[in-house]
């Protein structure tokens, strides 16, 4: 939805909409991670969704380019 809709929510706000939906369905133990990388002089930072070791709210390829700042468990069991 995130993509066709009028709304385009940052990663952040995806990625806890996603968590809070996998807790809601009984999935607990999903976590938002936070990391950051520096290209070209600048300093980027993403969020994403991992469960029980996937990612899944973005490609693996893309999160392994960031620094892992933090890790999120924000519904039940982290």
């Amino acid at each position: 939805m995130a993509r066709y809709g009028l709304f385009q929510p940052k990663c952040l706000v995806q990625a806890i909409a996603l968590q809070q939906l996998l807790e809601s369905q009984g999935l607990t133990g999903s976590a938002v991670h936070i990391g950051v990388r520096r290209k070209h002089g600048r300093l980027f930072a993403h969020a994403w969704v991992e469960y029980q070791g996937f990612v899944l709210s973005d490609d693996e390829w893309r999160v392994q380019q960031f620094n892992e700042l933090a890790q999120l468990g924000l519904g039940g069991r982290p």
